[in-house]
C-alpha cells in the first residue's frame, strides 16, 4: 500500500545513500538459553560492529547509550530500559548510518529526564512497530524525545506520555502511528507533539492519529500539537488527523496552539477543536499544499531497510525487508 504525504523540506532526506549491507546477527537472551551470546543488550552493543542485528529473546533488558549503525529486533515480549535510567540514548549517529529498533517496548524510567532520545544524528533512525508508554509516575515527561537529527521514520508505533513526541530541530515523519497524552497526570499542559527551541521542525504523517490529552475533572483536556518560539511545518493528508483532548467540562481547546511560532500545514490534515475553539490557535499560519512523500509500506524482513530517493516532484521513502533500487 502506498500513502502520500506531503512536504516543503526534502534537502535533508534526499542525499542520504543506501545502507550498508548486513552484518553478524548477535542472541540476546536474558535467559541464557540456546545460542545465546550475551543476557543482556549493553554488553551485546559494546561488542557489535556497525551492521549488525541484535535479536532479543523475551525478557526485561538494561538501557543503552549507542552511536552505531546496529538494527535491534524483538518480540513484544521482549522490552528495553528499567524502571531508573534512560532505556535507549540514540547518539550522534553518522552520516550514511541506520539504527533501527523493531517490534519491542521501550520502557520509560519514573522520571521525565528518562525519556527515550534521540540526538544529533546525521543518519537515519527507525522506530517500527516500538511502544514507548509512560509509567506515569513521579509526574511522567515524553514519550520520545528527538533532538538535532534529521531523519527519524516512525510506522507502526504507540507512543504515550505526558506529552506523545517531543522535536527539536529536527525532521521527524510518523506513519500508521498512535501518539496521545497519559491521562490524570498531574499536570495542565498535555502535549502530544511538542516542537521548541526557536529553530524548523518537519512533521510528516500518514495514517496517524494525535491526540490532546484528558484530565480528569479539569474544564477542559489539551492541544494535539503546541509548539514555541519555533517554525514548524506539518505535510500529511486526510489520513491523519490532530485531536485536542475532550474533557467532563465545557471549556474550548484548540487543536493546535502556537506561542511565538510559525505553522505551515498542509489543508489535506485534519485539526479537530473541541466546544467551538478555532482548530489552530496562533497568528503566523501558513496552509497550503506541500510536495509529495509517498512510504511503499511492503513488509519487513528479519532487518529493516530503507532507500530514499527523490523524483520529479516527489520524494520517495521505501520500507522494505531489503534494499530497493530508485527508479529509472
Amino acid at each position: 500500500m502506498i500513502v502520500d504525504m506531503r512536504t516543503a523540506i526534502l534537502s535533508a532526506l534526499v542525499l542520504l545513500p543506501s545502507i550498508a549491507a548486513q552484518g553478524r546477527t548477535i542472541i540476546v537472551d536474558q535467559a541464557n538459553g540456546p545460542g545465546t551470546d550475551f543476557l543482556d543488550v549493553p554488553a551485546a552493543v559494546a561488542a557489535a560492529s556497525d551492521g549488525d542485528i541484535l535479536r532479543l529473546r523475551p525478557g526485561s533488558y538494561s538501557g543503552v547509550t549507542t552511536g552505531k549503525a546496529l538494527t535491534i529486533v524483538g518480540p513484544t515480549s521482549a522490552s528495553i530500559g528499567q524502571m531508573f535510567g534512560q532505556a535507549l540514548l540514540v547518539d550522534r549517529l553518522g552520516p550514511g548510518k541506520t539504527f533501527a529498533v523493531q517490534g519491542i517496548e521501550l520502557r520509560r524510567g519514573l522520571f521525565p529526564v528518562a525519556s527515550p532520545t534521540v540526538q544529533g544524528c546525521q543518519g537515519r533512525v527507525l522506530f517500527d512497530r516500538v511502544r514507548i508508554v509512560d509509567p506515569r509516575t513521579f509526574g511522567g515527561g515524553i514519550a520520545l524525545v528527538i533532538q538535532d537529527s534529521i531523519n527519524v521514520h516512525c510506522n507502526g508505533c504507540t507512543f504515550r506520555g505526558r506529552g506523545g513526541v517531543g522535536a527539536v530541530t529536527s525532521t521527524v515523519s510518523l506513519t500508521n502511528c498512535e501518539v496521545s497524552s497519559v491521562d490524570g497526570a498531574a499536570d495542565l499542559m498535555h502535549l502530544a507533539v511538542v516542537a521548541a527551541g526557536g529553530v524548523a521542525s518537519t512533521f510528516f504523517l500518514a495514517q496517524t492519529s494525535v491526540t490532546g490529552g484528558n484530565e480528569p475533572g479539569l474544564p477542559a483536556g489539551s492541544q494535539a500539537f503546541w509548539a514555541r518560539d519555533s517554525t514548524v511545518t506539518i505535510a500529511g493528508d486526510s489520513t491523519s488527523v490532530l485531536r485536542a483532548g475532550a474533557s467532563g467540562g465545557s471549556q474550548p481547546v484548540s487543536g493546535i496552539e502556537l506561542l511565538n511560532s510559525a505553522l505551515t500545514i498542509d489543508p489535506a490534515v485534519r485539526v479537530i477543536a473541541s466546544h467551538g475553539a478555532p482548530p489552530i490557535l496562533g497568528a503566523n499560519v501558513t496552509s497550503r499544499r506541500l510536495a509529495a512523500l509517498r512510504v511503499d509500506g511492503a513488509p519487513i524482513g528479519a532487518t529493516i531497510n530503507t532507500t530514499l530517493y527523490s523524483t520529479p516532484g516527489e520524494l520517495v521513502l521505501r520500507r522494505l525487508g531489503r534494499l530497493v533500487a530508485p527508479p529509472s
